[in-house]
C-alpha cells in the first residue's frame, strides 16, 4: 500500500488521518501540486496545538491556493485566517494579499480595498503597520496608473516608518519610480539617492545602480533649467515691478540668514562694532518676556550669528573643532563644491547683487538660453542612452526644437530625433524629420549619415554588423563571434540590431551557455523595448529560468504510442459469428539473385514507359497549392526556429483549420517552408497576402528580409523545383505572373 492513498483507505485508523494529510500535504507542496496541497493542509487543521497556529495554516493554505490561480479560494483562507489570528503582523499581511488578489474581481474593486486598508492605518491595533499598509496602498493605486496617489501614500510609508530599514528603502525605490512615471524627474533623483540598494532583492538593486547616475545629471540639468527659466521670468517683468520683487525678496533672505538692515544696507560689513558690549537679549526700552518678543528674538538671533556665526545645536558649540567635526560627518561632495576654493569669500545679499544675477542684457540672455539647450539636450541624450526611455527623449527634443528653433544644435536635435521616432516605430515622424535635415542641413554630418545609412560602402561599419549578422543566420557561428568580439572593441554597442542579439542567444541557449544568452536577451529587452523582439526575448528569460524544470519534465514524460488492433480474419462463406485466430506471419527472407533470373523464350516483360515531368513549370490556378517560404543561406537552427514560429502563428491564427509545415531541403544554401495543401491558388493566395507582412514585424521579427522570400506552389511545380534544384526559376516566373504579390 503506498503513502499516497493509504489516508484514503477505509480501515486506515481515524486519529492519523490529519498527520496523515499533513505529511502528504508537504509532499504535494515539494511536487509543486499547490492547489491538492492546500487542500490537503485544510483537512489537517485540527492537528494544529493552538488558534494561532490554525491561523498559520489557514495563511499557508491560503498562499498554496493564490499559487495554484485560484484566486477566490485563496481570499476565502486569508479571511478564515484573520478570525483566527491574535497576532497583528499576520492579520495585516491576510489583508494586503486579498486586496491585492481581488484588484481585478469587480469595477471598483481597488477603491474598494484601499478604504480599507486606509481604515486599518487609523486604529489602534495597526499603529506599528502603517508603513506596510500605506506601501501596499501605493502598490494598488500605481497598478491603476494613479501615481499621484502612490506618492503620496510612499510619503506617509516612509513618515511612519521608525525601525524597517528594508521597508524604507523599498518605498524609497517606489517612490522614485512614481515620481520618474509623473515626470516629476529631480524628486525622483532625491528619493533614489535615499534608496540603501543593499536591502532591496537583487533585481532591483541592479536596477537601482543603473539608473542613480542617469537620474542625478537629469535632475541637475532640470535643476539648471528651473533656475534659468526663473531668472529670465523676473527679467522680463516690468521695473517697476521687477524692482518691488527684488525689494521683497531681499528682506525674505536676509531674514532667513539673520542679517539685520543696518547690516545689510553697510555692504559686506557684518556686525558693526562687535565690541560694543549690546545686551545679547536687547533688555533695553523693551517690555515683555524676551521668548515672548518676535521682534527681541529675531535681534538676538541676528546678534549671535554676527558673533559666533552659524552654530549647530550641539554639545560643545562653541568648539569651532568640534563644530568641524560635526560638519565634515553629514558633508556632501558634489561639483559646485569641488570647484569653490575653501577661502572663497561668501557673495554680499544685496539690491545690486540679486540685480546682477539677472539676464537683463543680450549677453546675459544669450548665457542663460545656451544653458537651458546645453541642459535639455544632455537630459534627452541621457533618457535615450542611458534610461533607455525613447517616449522622454522625444518628448524633451521636441520641447527644445520648439522653444529654440534656431539653435545651433538643431541639427543633432533633428538627427537624434530620428532615431528615437524610429525605436519607438513612428518611421512617419521618423521620415519628416530627415527632410528636414535634407531641406537644412544638406551638407551637414548629420545628414550624411542618414543618406548612407545602410550603404556598405559608405559607412563600413554598418556594413561589418550586417556581415555578422549574415555568418551568425548561415551558421558559421566562430567566425561570427570572433568578428563580433573585434567589432565591440572598436564601436561598441551603437551599431547593434535586435535580430543579431536574438540569434546570438539562440546560438549560445544551443550550447548551453544560458548565462550569456540571458545577458544577450536582458540588453535586447533594454535596448529595444517598443521592437517586437523585446517581448519575445522576455518569454525567451522565462523559458530559460525554467530550463531544469522543463527537461525534468519532458525526461520523465512517457509518451506511448497507440496499440494498433490488426484486422481481423473474416470467413465470408461461414454464416457463424466467430472470433478467428490471429496469424503472425514470420518476416519472410529475400534474397537478390547476383544475375537476373532470365524469362522463357515465349514469354517478353512489356517496356514500362517512364512519367517524365515537364521540364518547364506550369500554372493551373484550379490545382492545389502550397504556401512556400523559402529560406537563403539560414542555419537548420533559425530554420527550426522559424518552423515552430509559424507553427505557432497558425495554431492561434487558423486554430480551426490543420496547416501542416514541413521543412524541404532544395540545395546547400536553400530551404523551404512547405505549408498547406490549400484548395486551389486563391486560398494560398490569400493566406499569403494577409500573413506576409506579420512576418517581419510578429512571426520571424530575428530574420532579415532578405532572408526569406513567400511563393504559392502546386505538388506537381513542387516536384519539379525539388529536380532542378534551384527556386530562383520558378519564383520568377510567378513574379511574370503576378507581378503585384510576389
Amino acid at each position: 500500500m503506498s503513502f499516497t492513498n493509504s489516508g484514503s483507505r477505509p480501515f486506515f485508523p481515524e486519529r492519523l488521518k490529519t498527520q496523515w494529510h499533513e505529511q502528504y500535504a508537504y509532499l504535494l507542496y515539494k511536487d509543486k501540486k499547490y492547489d491538492s496541497a492546500a487542500f490537503h493542509l485544510t483537512k489537517a487543521l485540527p492537528n494544529a496545538t493552538n488558534n494561532q497556529e490554525m491561523a498559520r495554516w489557514e495563511y499557508l493554505a491560503a498562499q498554496l491556493y493564490s499559487l495554484a490561480n485560484k484566486d477566490s479560494m485563496a481570499i476565502v483562507w486569508f479571511e478564515k485566517a484573520i478570525k483566527q489570528t491574535t497576532d497583528p503582523f499576520l492579520d495585516v499581511f491576510a489583508r494586503l494579499n486579498i486586496a491585492a488578489l481581488s484588484a481585478d474581481g469587480k469595477k471598483d474593486a481597488v477603491n474598494f480595498h484601499l478604504s480599507q486598508l486606509l481604515q486599518m492605518a487609523k486604529r489602534e491595533k495597526y499603529q506599528a503597520f502603517r508603513d506596510l499598509i500605506y506601501y501596499a496602498a501605493a502598490e494598488l493605486a500605481m497598478s491603476q496608473k494613479n501615481y499621484l496617489m502612490a506618492s503620496n501614500y510612499l510619503n506617509k510609508s516612509i513618515e511612519f516608518n521608525e525601525k524597517n530599514a528594508e521597508q524604507k528603502a523599498r518605498s524609497f525605490f517606489l517612490l522614485s519610480e512614481a515620481n520618474y512615471l509623473q515626470k516629476k524627474y529631480i524628486e525622483a533623483s532625491s528619493a533614489m539617492d535615499s534608496v540603501n540598494a543593499q536591502l532591496l532583492t537583487e533585481k532591483e538593486t541592479a536596477k537601482a545602480n543603473s539608473i542613480k547616475g542617469p537620474l542625478q545629471k537629469i535632475a541637475k540639468g532640470f535643476i539648471t533649467v528651473n533656475r534659468e527659466d526663473s531668472l529670465q521670468k523676473i527679467a522680463a517683468l516690468p521695473s517697476a515691478e521687477r524692482e518691488a520683487y527684488l525689494t521683497s525678496l531681499l528682506k525674505k533672505l536676509r531674514k532667513e540668514r539673520g542679517i539685520k538692515e543696518s547690516e545689510a544696507e553697510q555692504g559686506s560689513s557684518f556686525g558693526g562694532n562687535l565690541n560694543s558690549g549690546a545686551d545679547l537679549f536687547g533688555t533695553a526700552g523693551a517690555t515683555g518676556f524676551y521668548f515672548a518678543n518676535n521682534s527681541l528674538k529675531t535681534k538676538g538671533l541676528s546678534d549671535f550669528k554676527a558673533k559666533w556665526g552659524n552654530r549647530p545645536n550641539i554639545d560643545n558649540w562653541r568648539r569651532q573643532s568640534a563644530v568641524d567635526r560635526n560638519f565634515s560627518v553629514a558633508a556632501i561632495d558634489t561639483d559646485e563644491k569641488n570647484n569653490k576654493s575653501a577661502n572663497t569669500a561668501p557673495a554680499v545679499l544685496s539690491f545690486t547683487s540679486l540685480e546682477d544675477s539677472l539676464p537683463l542684457t543680450p549677453e546675459k540672455l544669450l548665457q542663460s538660453n545656451n544653458a537651458i539647450t546645453e541642459s535639455l539636450l544632455n537630459n534627452a541624450n541621457g533618457f535615450q542612452y542611458e534610461l533607455n526611455d525613447a517616449a522622454a527623449s522625444i518628448e524633451t527634443y521636441e520641447l527644445l526644437a520648439k522653444r529654440f528653433p534656431e539653435s545651433a544644435v538643431l541639427e543633432d536635435i533633428w538627427f537624434q530625433l530620428n532615431n528615437a521616432y524610429k525605436k519607438t516605430n513612428q518611421y512617419g515622424k521618423a521620415d519628416s524629420v530627415k527632410q528636414l535635415l535634407q531641406s537644412f542641413y544638406p551638407k551637414g554630418k548629420n545628414n550624411q549619415i542618414l543618406l548612407n545609412m545602410g550603404k556598405e560602402q559608405t559607412d563600413p561599419a554598418i556594413g561589418l554588423y550586417q556581415d555578422i549578422y549574415n555568418q551568425f543566420i548561415s551558421g558559421d557561428f566562430e567566425k561570427a563571434l570572433l568578428k563580433k568580439q573585434n567589432a565591440d572593441k572598436q564601436l561598441g554597442s551603437s551599431y547593434w540590431t535586435p535580430q543579431l542579439l536574438y540569434i546570438e542567444s539562440v546560438y549560445f541557449l544551443k550550447n548551453q551557455q544560458d548565462s550569456i544568452a540571458k545577458i544577450k536577451l536582458n540588453t535586447l529587452a533594454s535596448m529595444f523595448k517598443e521592437h517586437p523582439l523585446a517581448e519575445r526575448a522576455k518569454t525567451f528569460l522565462d523559458v530559460i529560468n525554467r530550463r531544469k524544470e522543463i527537461e525534468t519534465y519532458l525526461s520523465q514524460l512517457s509518451v506511448e504510442r497507440p496499440v494498433e488492433i490488426p484486422d481481423k480474419k473474416i470467413d465470408l462463406n461461414s454464416t457463424k459469428a466467430e472470433d478467428l485466430p490471429l496469424t503472425v506471419k514470420a518476416p519472410v527472407k529475400v534474397t537478390v539473385p547476383v544475375s537476373a533470373p532470365t524469362m522463357p523464350g515465349n514469354i517478353k516483360a512489356a517496356p514500362i514507359e517512364k512519367a517524365l515531368a515537364p521540364e518547364t513549370y506550369q500554372f493551373n490556378a484550379s490545382d492545389s497549392q502550397f504556401v512556400a517560404i523559402a529560406l537563403y543561406k539560414v542555419d537548420p537552427v533559425f530554420v527550426s526556429e522559424a518552423r515552430n514560429a509559424w507553427n505557432r502563428f497558425n495554431q492561434e491564427r487558423y486554430y480551426n483549420q490543420k496547416l501542416p509545415i514541413n521543412v524541404i531541403r532544395v540545395n546547400d544554401s536553400e530551404q523551404i517552408l512547405i505549408m498547406g495543401p490549400f484548395a486551389n491558388a486563391a486560398e494560398a493566395s490569400t493566406y499569403t497576402d494577409r500573413n506576409r507582412p506579420q512576418a517581419s514585424s510578429r512571426v520571424t521579427p530575428w530574420l532579415d528580409s532578405s532572408k526569406f522570400s513567400f511563393a504559392i506552389i502546386s505538388r506537381e511545380n513542387l516536384n519539379l523545383l525539388l529536380k532542378k534544384g534551384e527556386t530562383g526559376t520558378y519564383w520568377q516566373m510567378l513574379r511574370n505572373l503576378f507581378p503585384d504579390k510576389y
